[in-house]
């Protein structure tokens, strides 16, 4: 896609009359038609992720790539919250989104063949799992030419989390999202319990990955022939504590993917419960009928 024909001037006294609720000054560009460049480079991106052949990584397992505009009202609340970030400087005012159930290794993966497809000068990758932002865990790809844009690449279980937590955060208020706890005590011990989901969340993909590699290990158990009627108790020992480990792992396995179901459900029953209590603020009914 061609670099937009806006100057950064321009751009910058758009943002300033999005961010004070103003009239544009003359030789403003138009906001729709900012926006609508910005959201047909997003959904450019998109549609080059699509189309890459993801089996190799992730067998059949189903992935979502989506690309999502930027409300006035988001970018008004993000530029109010830093008066000295101009919108030609807001990273993600393009988003696409990759989403798949994945290991840490696996996305790992996918971050590395997604930006493979850029120049490697005009990506930057950042890592928010080992240093989550209030809770939140992700990979984010940035790029810069022929404008910004941010990629980020979930796991099924960061996902859910993330949409639980915006969730809350149109109730509890947006400032959650970046660090600022309620002043009401209930409120505040709602948002720690939700930081804890999304440390144990950290836990069970860390054990997973780990989990991961014995995987591909004990597939290569070594096979013992059964022809002959008596073996040698060596060979007996050996084959009797290798499947010990095997039936320790496949434990293992169930176990971890009960957690993982467990979690994944208790996301989204809690995100419901905070959209049906947005829906009783504004005055709407708490399910749609």
């Amino acid at each position: 896609m061609n670099k937009h024909e806006w100057g950064t001037n321009q751009l910058r006294r758009l943002g300033e009359s999005i961010r004070d609720e103003t009239e544009p000054r003359s030789g403003t560009p138009d906001y729709v038609d900012v926006m609508s460049y910005f959201n047909d480079y997003a959904d450019e991106i998109r549609q080059k992720i699509q189309v890459l052949d993801w089996t190799t990584l992730l067998s059949d397992r189903e992935y979502e790539v989506s690309s999502r505009p930027k409300t006035i009202d988001t970018l008004r609340q993000k530029l109010q919250r830093d008066r000295r970030t101009p919108l030609q400087s807001i990273q993600d005012i393009a988003g696409i989104r990759f989403e798949a159930e994945m290991t840490l290794l696996e996305q790992d993966a996918v971050v590395t063949a997604i930006a493979g497809m850029f120049d490697e000068n005009e990506v930057q990758i950042r890592d928010l799992r080992s240093e989550p932002h209030s809770g939140y865990r992700a990979v984010h790809l940035w790029l810069k030419e022929p404008a910004r844009a941010e990629i980020q690449v979930r796991t099924q279980l960061q996902g859910k989390w993330a949409n639980m937590y915006e969730a809350a955060a149109d109730v509890l208020g947006r400032e959650i999202r970046y660090g600022v706890m309620p002043t009401h005590p209930n409120e505040s011990r709602t948002v720690l319990f939700l930081h804890a989901i999304s440390s144990a969340i950290a836990e069970l993909e860390r054990r997973y990955s780990v989990f991961h590699v014995k995987d591909l290990s004990i597939d290569q158990r070594p096979k013992f022939s059964t022809r002959y009627t008596r073996m040698r108790k060596k060979d007996l020992r050996r084959r009797n504590r290798i499947n010990d480990i095997y039936v320790r792992h496949e434990r293992e396995r169930l176990l971890l993917k009960r957690m993982e179901s467990r979690i994944a459900l208790d996301c989204d029953e809690i995100r419901e419960q905070f959209e049906g209590l947005r829906r009783m603020e504004e005055g709407k009914p708490w399910l749609d009928s």
